[in-house]
């Protein structure tokens, strides 16, 4: 420990005599660590991170795939959860939770409108963690065979920091979602964000506290989740369910559904993952450009080491005469060897402490540029020991792979040799080493720049892409009415949007105006199955949105067929919708579908006013989405739970009936 610390102070008080070099070399380690850094911390924090909850890896999910759509997880009905629960003997305790949504909330005398999840009974049992304040939510709250939920309610650490300033007497208080008043009766842990690792719900609620539609069998709109029992792996889950799954189909199979519905129901197939690390609404869109930025960082980090490698090489050759002498007095080459090692490593842990600091602040300001969310961004990506690790281990290879190459040229020095060299001149091997070196520098540097190029050229085209839609102009106001809005007669709804929409077109370069249910590039598609009335053919799985008059002409989007939807469009007139070209090939082939009736998920007989093109209104990657348009001012009440799909996506539905405007305005 004496010659080590007699390293250091001798390295200290080297590499104090070249400021500006060692600032230099510093900073430019900080730069390559801090990137790799910011960047391993939002892999950690997004793909990695297990949830916080006891024994993460025991936690598994269930959703189904249909035979059409084999690679889209969908969710469960409620009945296939009850029948999972009467018959399975590999889970400790399983749950069912809704995926979450937004609402309007009342707490402490403030409306505003929040994140709200509903779930069973088990759902914090299962999970295994214990509340902050008060108690959580139980079997005995609600009853899924009928009976009214308890009006008990369990707000997030959030919301009891922001709406009640962390008082505990705010269990017990009254808050109110969608004006049922509830009463508060838990808060949970600071750390615990639920199952979507983005996003913390500000309240959590008994299912069904909205109403009785969760009980219908047609409504896929629910995760099931459930911890194995010690001893217990994935594959003999997944071998039970199954073995089980036809007779746990069968026994939830929606009343009415015969013939091809019936073969298309019954045609599920269940699928068990692990969910140790939750859900997360950003990682399946930046998983992978997480990937690339990670390699281009890397070989950033490559450019750095071989860059600072030939400047300690440089260093090394003029102070050959010191070394010679240090050799002549009866220094071990070794022991010059780990000095300079020591230099190398000391510049190195300096840089990697210099860009840990800006690894926090670079991974917040990405996380709020990535983050288009309705609720405040939970993730935690604040280093924990994984990243600390990594930096260490960064910094160790890091002051390695630049220090390697002077310390080797050093053992290879002749003493005599060195003795008789003045100056600084470079001779021989470490002449060779930095030519070496710097096409390794120059390589890595067109191999960054074309990956650059390249990173580019997709952006570019990502942003040229033809969606089938207008991008540009267009503003997206997101509305959420007072409590009990949504259910005011139809007749003022209709009027009330209808005056809104013309207040708004009469603002200075309003072009145009319309709303609808999620409004576009959101990031997200919700489908159901449609299928044509009083046929036998199977039903198609289709991306639906729910719109007012006039809104394809705002969008930009071309009537093929038909016509648009108009004021007429109301809840006593014929119901209707307008399908995309792409759903009325793949079911009418090169027919003409204006006339025809449609089925759409519970939504019977619609009437086909109109075709418009395929446009990739939700998601830039989707190609040609089959989709239905249904008229919103026909639905009074716009209820989501018959949505098929992951509930990991669902917890972000958009609010009810966003205004979108066109504006003319130049940029």
């Amino acid at each position: 420990m004496d010659i080590l610390g007699q390293d250091i102070r001798y390295s200290v008080r080297l590499l104090s005599k070249s400021p500006v070099t060692t600032a230099v070399a510093i900073l430019s380690l900080a730069l390559g660590i801090g990137a790799n850094t910011t960047i391993f911390s939002l892999m950690n924090a997004l793909i990695l991170r297990p949830l916080p909850i006891p024994n993460p890896g025991q936690l598994i999910r269930l959703s189904t795939t249909t035979p059409t759509n084999p690679d889209r997880e969908g969710a469960l009905s409620l009945a296939m959860y009850q029948q999972i629960r009467k018959d399975q003997l590999v889970f400790s305790d399983l749950f069912a939770w809704d995926g979450g949504g937004m609402a309007n909330i009342e707490a402490n005398g403030l409306k505003y409108a929040a994140s709200v999840s509903t779930v069973t009974g088990e759902y914090f049992s299962t999970l295994g963690i214990p509340p902050l304040l008060g108690r959580f939510i139980t079997p005995e709250d609600l009853s899924l065979d009928g009976g009214t939920p308890a009006a008990v309610a369990v707000i997030g650490y959030g919301c009891w920091q922001s709406r009640y300033h962390g008082d505990p007497a705010a269990v017990g208080k009254a808050i109110r979602v969608e004006d049922r008043p509830l009463t508060i009766v838990g808060v949970t842990p600071k750390r615990f964000s639920g199952l979507i690792i983005d996003a913390a719900p500000d309240v959590t609620v008994p299912i069904g506290y909205t109403g009785t539609t969760y009980r219908d069998r047609k409504s896929l709109g629910f995760g099931v989740f459930a911890r194995l029992k010690p001893g217990i792996s994935i594959k003999q889950a997944r071998a039970q369910l199954e073995s089980m799954w036809p007779a746990i189909l069968e026994a939830s199979l929606p009343e009415g559904y015969a013939g091809a519905k019936r073969e298309a129901f019954l045609g599920r197939r269940i699928v068990v993952a692990s969910a140790a690390t939750g859900s997360s609404f950003l990682r399946g869109k930046c998983s992978r450009p997480l990937f690339v930025l990670m390699a281009m960082v890397g070989v950033l980090l490559l450019i750095g080491c071989a860059n600072l490698a030939n400047l300690m090489l440089a260093r090394a050759t003029g102070r050959r005469h010191e070394f010679g002498i240090r050799v002549a007095l009866g220094a071990a080459k070794w022991r010059i060897v780990r000095q300079m090692l020591t230099e190398s490593l000391m510049l190195s842990v300096t840089g990697a402490i210099v860009g840990m600091v800006l690894a926090t602040w670079a991974n917040r300001l990405l996380l709020d540029t990535m983050w288009t969310g309705f609720v405040p961004l939970a993730l935690d990506a604040a280093p924990d020991l994984r990243v600390l690790a990594f930096t260490a281990l960064v910094s160790l290879l890091t002051g390695l792979v630049f220090g390697i190459a002077p310390a080797w040229n050093i053992f290879r020095t002749d003493p005599a040799g060195a003795l008789q060299q003045q100056g600084r001149t470079v001779h021989g091997g470490a002449m060779t080493l930095g030519k070496v070196l710097i096409s390794v520098q120059v390589a890595l540097s067109i191999v960054l720049v074309i990956g650059a190029g390249l990173f580019v050229r997709s952006l570019e085209n990502l942003r040229s892409a033809n969606v089938g839609f207008r991008r540009d102009h267009l503003l997206l106001l997101h509305m959420y009415p007072q409590s009990g809005g949504e259910t005011a007669p139809l007749p003022n709804r209709a009027a009330y949007y209808h005056e809104l929409a013309e207040r708004l077109q009469g603002l200075p370069g309003v072009e145009s105006v319309s709303y609808s249910h999620m409004g576009p590039v959101l990031g997200y598609e919700f489908t159901d199955a449609a299928s044509v009335s009083s046929s036998q053919r199977p039903p198609v799985q289709a991306v639906f949105e729910a719109v007012g008059p006039e809104f394809f002409h705002l969008v930009g989007m071309r009537i093929m067929a038909g016509r648009e939807f108009t004021s007429r469009d109301h809840e006593a007139a014929q119901p209707v919708a307008i399908i995309s070209e792409s759903l009325s090939r793949r079911l009418f082939n090169s027919a003409s579908p204006i006339g025809k009736r449609i089925d759409f998920g519970n939504r019977k007989a619609l009437e086909i006013v109109g075709v418009v093109n395929s446009a990739s209104l939700w998601m830039p990657q989707s190609r040609e989405p089959m989709a239905v348009y249904l008229a919103l001012m026909q639905i009074p009440t716009f209820n989501s739970s018959c949505i098929e799909s992951d509930p990991a996506d669902t917890f972000h539905p958009p609010p009810r009936n966003p205004i979108a405007g066109s504006l003319p305005i130049q940029h």
